[in-house]
């Protein structure tokens, strides 16, 4: 049995990949998962574990990643199910919106929430309004 920890990361990306890769040279067992499969292959190549997509919502139950829109959008999201509509991605926006009116009133930058925001403009200029909002995995994959 190994002393070091068994490590998971998120997002393969600018960063991850060679921290990634450094982890695992330096003999760290690493699972990894990233919205672009193919980015995984290098990394799975050298001895990473690929996890899949389903498998998040669960693993991140009950830390501090964890929330009950996690749990149920999340699903939703890595089984491409979308009926029946828990919402629409209007009234996502919607809250977005209002969100950032907040933050313009309190001086509170939200940059995350912006970013989000457009990404459901994106999706209702593409026909996307009443979409369950979990939809937006379709957009994201370029699926849509």
């Amino acid at each position: 049995m190994s002393a070091r920890p068994k490590l998971g990361y998120i997002g393969i990306g600018l960063m991850g990949r060679p921290m990634t890769l450094r982890l695992l040279a330096a003999g760290y067992e690493v699972a990894v998962w990233n919205r672009s499969r193919n980015k995984l292959a290098p990394v799975i190549e050298q001895g990473a574990a690929g996890v899949d997509a389903k498998m998040l919502p669960e693993a991140l139950k009950g830390g501090f990643a964890d929330s009950l829109p996690l749990q149920i959008f999340g699903a939703r999201m890595a089984a491409r199910s979308f009926e029946p509509p828990l919402g629409t991605s209007a009234i996502m926006l919607k809250d977005l919106e209002n969100a950032a009116a907040v933050t313009r009133e309190t001086g509170v930058p939200l940059p995350m929430a912006r970013t989000a925001a457009e990404l459901y403009r994106l999706l209702g200029a593409q026909g996307g309004s009443e979409c369950d909002p979990a939809m937006l995995v379709e957009l994201l994959a370029g699926t849509r």
